[in-house]
């Protein structure tokens, strides 16, 4: 999607590029944060 709107900065993990992450487990059918990364820095 990021590719197809123009944005050559963001769409995949990668040195240089543009992410925001969660991490997430599932407790059955419901997933649980574990962790979040915002601009690469740690957030939760």
């Amino acid at each position: 999607p990021a590719r197809a709107m123009g944005l050559q900065d963001r769409g995949e993990l990668a040195p240089g590029l543009r992410a925001d992450l969660i991490r997430v487990r599932l407790s059955g059918a419901m997933p649980i944060v574990r962790g979040a990364w915002h601009q690469g820095e740690r957030a939760f």
